[in-house]
Formats: structure tokens, sequence, C-alpha cells
């Protein structure tokens, strides 16, 4: 058994390194085209619809905690109170 040649090392590339000549695949631009328009190539960072989805509120969340904390340790905020509650008026 031996190890395959590192793909830099190669006398001559690998058929898949190179294009096809526009000849010989003519919807190839037309293609790529496509998947460059396609919402899933869309960094997940950028996408609207895909961060505002059920499957990521988990990291929506951890962002919300997390951001204050940043904001808090930018500006030497070492200590805080947090209060949590309402008031209401009974008549």
């Amino acid at each position: 058994m031996f190890d395959p040649v590192h793909p830099r090392h190669r006398k001559e590339p690998l058929p898949w390194h190179q294009p096809k000549d526009a000849q010989d695949d003519p919807e190839a631009a037309r293609r790529v085209a496509a998947i460059m328009a396609s919402p899933s190539y869309v960094p997940a960072d950028e996408d609207i619809a895909f961060l505002r989805s059920d499957e990521t509120r988990g990291a929506r969340l951890q962002l919300d905690y997390y951001k204050p904390e940043v904001l808090l340790q930018a500006h030497g905020v070492e200590r805080t109170v947090v209060v949590f509650g309402s008031s209401c008026r009974s008549g």
C-alpha cells in the first residue's frame, strides 16, 4: 500500500482540479450562478430567515445573554444588581 502524492506535488493535476472548457460544459456558468443565488449559499450569520428560525432559538438566547456581558466588560463594570419584579396597585 502507498500514500497518494500530495495534490500540490503532482506532475499533472487531477481532472477535477481544473474547470472544464465552456465547450465541454456549456451549462456550468448557469449552474454556478444558480448555486450562488441560492439562499443556502448565504453565510449563516447573514441569513436573517435562518437566524429567526425555531432551530436557532438557543443560539439567539445565548447571544442575548452574551451581548450585555461583553458591553459590561468593555465599560469596566465588575458587579451589578439585577432586580426582578413588578408593581401592581390594588384599589
